[in-house]
């Protein structure tokens, strides 16, 4: 008996097969198989990330690209004689019914005298310079764009006649002190609406690194924090500015020249503000979801 069961499992017998003790080679199969279906998991779910990574990725830069747009109107704004850009300004001062605090005889106190004395009717600041004309004509004439452009009323207005109607600075209720930091503030703006677009546009080219490198996430997420700050800083000094100078010239009754706030372009700056700060948001998201798709 015994010695036809030593036979049976020298020539394999099926019953020898069944109590078979599995070998190694065959348990490191199953292993491999098992670890194979984990890995295809891992792999997809890596996949996954990345696509949410990179749609995040072209959103921001579409955010980006439309703050651009947004920030080259800013600066373009008020360079021009025509409707488009001649109506993005900072802040208008209307000068239509300007009354002298000496007016000869024979004409009212209500009458207006900017035509007849040269004044234009009305005088309106950009980034960049100023433009003139009058409510009913449109622009007359704006002034050469320059870098170190701040709108001071002792050069803008003609002195000749600003001192028959009393326009001069103290006649706006804008003295010397008042004067000196509103030019600190004017150029400050201008200087911080430039970084903003140059960043801006700078974000627009480097945001695709942040999917390949890690290191590249860090760069732009914090170059990203930095210009947002930098824009609502110039869209904050740009508000300031524009409501003062309106505050001011309105405190002045006896002059009759009015101030008006530049709605177009107070809305431009918001608006790439708030575009910048949701770009920002998105690389924030991003580096902190994971790593990249590549290590560096």
């Amino acid at each position: 008996m015994l010695s036809s069961i030593r036979a049976n499992l020298r020539l394999g017998h099926p019953f020898a097969d069944k109590h078979k003790t599995p070998s190694y080679e065959s348990m490191l199969d199953k292993e491999c198989q098992n670890g194979g279906h984990e890995s295809i998991e891992v792999k997809a779910g890596s996949k996954r990330r990345f696509t949410a990574r990179r749609n995040a990725i072209i959103l921001s830069c579409l955010f980006y690209l439309s703050a651009l747009v947004l920030l080259i109107l800013v600066e373009m704004g008020n360079t021009q004689k025509n409707e488009t850009l001649g109506n993005i300004f900072l802040f208008r001062l209307d000068l239509t019914n300007v009354l002298a605090r000496s007016v000869p005889s024979g004409v009212t106190s209500h009458d207006s005298i900017a035509r007849s004395t040269g004044l234009r009717g009305f005088y309106q600041a950009g980034l960049w310079n100023f433009c003139e004309g009058y409510k009913d004509t449109g622009f007359s004439s704006c002034s050469k764009p320059s870098i170190s452009f701040w709108f001071d009323p002792t050069e803008v207005l003609p002195q000749d006649i600003v001192k028959g109607a009393n326009l001069g600075a103290s006649g706006l209720g804008l003295n010397d002190t008042l004067l000196n930091i509103f030019r600190i503030l004017y150029r400050t703006m201008f200087g911080l609406f430039l970084s903003g677009a140059a960043l801006t546009a700078l974000l627009l080219v480097s945001s695709p690194v942040v999917l390949y490198s890690r290191w590249g996430s860090v760069m732009v997420m914090v170059m990203s924090l930095i210009t947002t700050l930098v824009v609502i800083a110039a869209a904050s000094l740009s508000t300031a500015i524009s409501y003062l100078f309106q505050m001011i010239v309105k405190t002045e009754t006896d002059v009759g020249a009015q101030a008006s706030v530049g709605t177009w372009m107070l809305g431009f700056e918001w608006s790439a503000a708030a575009l910048t700060l949701l770009a920002c948001m998105l690389h924030v998201c991003v580096g902190w979801s994971g790593r990249s798709r590549r290590k560096t």
